[in-house]
């Protein structure tokens, strides 16, 4: 397994792990705050019951106002039990038998469901009784049941998007150090064959300048490698320096790299960063000449074209129509270039795509704002 690969499971292992606690220990944070609340409101019932009763002693010469009154708590939930210093019950609607007598506050479980019983004192003056009232507390723990499998679901679907979002986002990382490492260790290997060739010595003037030469070209391809790296470096930092820049000159330049290449341009002046802009058509132009022999460069309007007599393959160009990341066997070179051209227009709010023109051949089209490209002193 790719080192990559290794470190995306563990990070997303110890983010699942992290997430998993923290949901958890919320969703039963607010089952304890909600079971203390429940607490809280029936005691202040059975106070507020108790005091009713106490005031109202006919109550109980009248067995009869205290059934009624079971009844209409039971049919609320609420349960009531009176009895006498001798345990001689004078109510009881409790669907279960209090073996022994709650102390202060106990939860009991009947068929399931589970019953908060409080325990108190009814002091009718010569009189003391025993009074619990109880309440069931299936509304509680069901809301609990639904706040777990919310949590559940949640947790899935944030460990799926974040778990994407990872996967993703490191394998953009891993792709351009792996074609970068790749493109690099091409020339370095040239050169040190080459190196190991003049040591050996016993060489014609012939053969010592072709590896000389083979040196020299595979330096430059080092430098060249170079460049773009610090170019994507700049990118990521924003160090950027936008002006308005006199179009002929840049493309002189152009020219001047690639005498081949046949321009067209019909504006005056471009509005963005020199290096940034020069990356941005070295490149187009660099991939154009390893598809094709023939390279044209258009400008016009708010458009960059650049045409290579090249056929390509229209899968590899969807794909790169639609930001696939390819590897380095589907593209030639390293495709670190295409990678520069893309953030180059995605800073500037262009849009690159890669078609093939009716007259044949590949076409790399950028399409700018239209203020970037004016024809206006």
């Amino acid at each position: 397994m790719q080192l990559w690969k290794k470190n995306y499971l563990i990070t997303l292992a110890v983010f699942t792990l992290f997430l998993s606690v923290g949901i958890s220990l919320l969703v039963n944070l607010i089952f304890f705050e909600e079971y203390q609340q429940e607490i809280q409101n029936t005691m202040t019932e059975k106070n507020t019951l108790l005091s009713l009763l106490s005031l109202d002693e006919t109550s109980f010469s009248e067995n009869g106002s205290l059934y009624f009154l079971s009844d209409n708590l039971k049919n609320d939930g609420k349960y009531l039990l009176i009895a006498s210093e001798n345990s001689r019950e004078l109510v009881n609607s409790f669907p279960f038998s209090l073996k022994s007598f709650p102390d202060s506050a106990s939860v009991y479980r009947h068929e399931g469901v589970p019953y908060l019983v409080l325990a108190d004192t009814l002091d009718l003056g010569q009189n003391t009784l025993d009074f619990y009232y109880g309440k069931a507390l299936s509304s509680v723990y069901a809301s609990h049941r639904i706040r777990l499998a919310s949590a559940f679901l949640v947790f899935l679907l944030l460990t799926f998007l974040v778990g994407f979002g990872l996967y993703i986002t490191m394998k953009k990382i891993y792709m351009p150090v792996n074609q970068i490492s790749h493109e690099l260790r091409n020339p370095l290997t040239v050169i040190q064959g080459y190196a190991q060739y003049l040591r050996d010595g016993c060489l014609t003037e012939e053969d010592r300048c072709f590896a000389e030469d083979q040196l020299i070209a595979q330096t430059d391809n080092l430098k060249k490698i170079v460049e773009k790296i610090l170019i994507m470096g700049n990118l990521r930092e924003g160090r950027i320096l936008n002006q308005r820049l006199v179009l002929d000159r840049l493309l002189r330049d152009i020219q001047t790299q690639y005498p081949s290449l046949v321009i067209e341009s019909h504006e005056k002046y471009i509005f963005g960063d020199e290096t940034l802009l020069k990356a941005l058509l070295s490149n187009l132009i660099s991939n154009a000449l390893q598809s094709g022999d023939s390279v044209r460069l258009r400008i016009y309007q708010n458009k960059i074209s650049v045409w290579n007599d090249g056929e390509a393959d229209p899968k590899i160009l969807d794909a790169l129509n639609k930001r696939k990341n390819l590897d380095v066997s589907q593209i030639k070179g390293s495709g670190i270039g295409v990678g520069i051209c893309r953030d180059i227009v995605h800073l500037y709010h262009g849009k690159l795509q890669y078609q093939i023109p009716e007259q044949g051949g590949t076409e790399a089209v950028v399409i700018f704002p239209s203020s970037m490209l004016t024809d206006e002193e």
